[in-house]
Parts: structure tokens; sequence; C-alpha cells
């Protein structure tokens, strides 16, 4: 994904705005990566197929919505808590696998998948944790998570992929635009108790993502640079 029309191009928003669609069916060595928003996994039963091949990836990103603020505000058409986390790294650091992939053979990290189950009628639920965010899948220092060294990343509120305040509502747009619902200031201060703990857990959480090559160095450098300074 690329910025919208008319905004410059930076050191974390690449220039890669043209797309296009295939006209046939893949090869069967073709290299492919797909990403996926929690609102994706949400509103279309077909990016819950598991492919199961060796030349395929699929990345679901955990508390990202489809359409976050970055790529498009939607507070004029009513989101007033639009989900605000940007799934670009994960785009960035995909692409430089794929050409690395294609040009060298060198394979791109794992598949990560949300967690969740199918019932009887074919519905998917997400698995949830205390707080309501889901698990498991590709998860960017705004989620928590538990890594082999202790505990990681740190939420500032309930990040979901859809608003489920629009669920039923004609305002599509709104809807895959998620929701944000901040913690209360009790909340943060028994959650991080001093700004050193919080950028803490933020750089665990970058370093982890780096290492496994989900975001690039650039990424990992700008969530430090936005923990240090970030104000609630």
């Amino acid at each position: 994904m690329t910025p919208p029309r008319g905004q410059a191009p930076g050191p974390t928003i690449p220039l890669f705005y043209v797309g296009d669609y295939c006209d046939g069916p893949l090869p069967q060595e073709g290299k492919f990566i797909a990403i996926e928003t929690e609102t994706d996994l949400d509103a279309d039963q077909s990016y819950r197929i598991r492919h199961e091949s060796p030349t395929f990836r699929q990345y679901e990103l955990a508390g990202v919505a489809h359409i976050p603020t970055d790529l498009n505000g939607l507070e004029t058409i009513g989101a007033k808590r639009q989900n605000p986390v940007s799934f670009r790294p994960v785009y960035k650091a995909a692409l430089r696998n794929l050409v690395d992939w294609i040009e060298t053979g060198k394979e791109p990290p794992d598949s990560r998948y949300i967690d969740g189950w199918i019932d009887g009628e074919g519905e998917f639920h997400f698995a949830r944790d205390a707080d309501g965010h889901v698990k498991g899948g590709v998860r960017l220092p705004h989620m928590p998570t538990v890594l082999p060294n202790g505990q990681a990343g740190a939420p500032l509120g309930i990040y979901r992929g859809t608003d489920p305040d629009y669920k039923d509502s004609p305002n599509y747009y709104a809807w895959i635009g998620g929701s944000f619902e901040p913690f209360s200031v009790e909340e943060l201060a028994a959650r991080y108790p001093n700004r050193d703990a919080y950028v803490d857990l933020v750089e665990k959480a970058a370093a982890a993502l780096l290492a496994e090559r989900l975001i690039l160095q650039e990424d990992y450098d700008a969530y430090i640079q936005s923990a240090e300074v970030r104000r609630w």
C-alpha cells in the first residue's frame, strides 16, 4: 500500500501506488505473500483459507483495520474512533522479503495466523484475550504479546479491525475502519508506571518483529522514537 494521492513518500512511506490484477492462476512454483488485516478476516470468509504450499505465506495483522487513519481518515463520514494503526511497516518488509525470495531464494518468515475457530454454521470466531484483543497473528507493538523472554507490546486501549457500532449500518467504510477505545488514565498508569516501562515494552515487541524480518530497521526506529515522545 502507498500514501494517499498527493502525499509525498518518506522514509516509512514507500511509493508503489500502481497495482494490477493477475489474468489467470499463479504457476505452481510462483511465490506469493498475502497480508490480511483483522478486518479482512472478519468481513470476508474467503480470507480464512489456509494455503498449504511452500511457496505461499499469509500474514494476518491483529488489531489492524482495513482502512487505518494514515490511509484515509474517516471522521467526516462518522467514524469517530477509527483504528489509527498503520499496516505499512508489514507491507514494506513483506515486499523486501518477496524480492529476496524471488531473486536469491531466501525464504520469508513463516505464515502468521490469527487464532479462532469455525462453528457448525461455518462462521469464524476470533479467540480473544481478557481485554478483547484477538490472539495470534502478526502483533505490532500496539498489541500485547508474550515472547520467550517475557511480556512485550504496549496497548493504549482496545484495537479492533471493525467498529461494532457500524456492523449493521449502511456505512460500510466506517465499519471496516475499525475502532480504538483508549484506556482510562488510571488504567494506563497501572500498566505503565513510567515512560521507561512503556518504551521498554514497545522496544521488546519491535525488536522481535525486526529479528523475524516482519518489519524493517527504519520502522523499528520509528516505533521507538514515537514511544519516547508519546503523550497520554
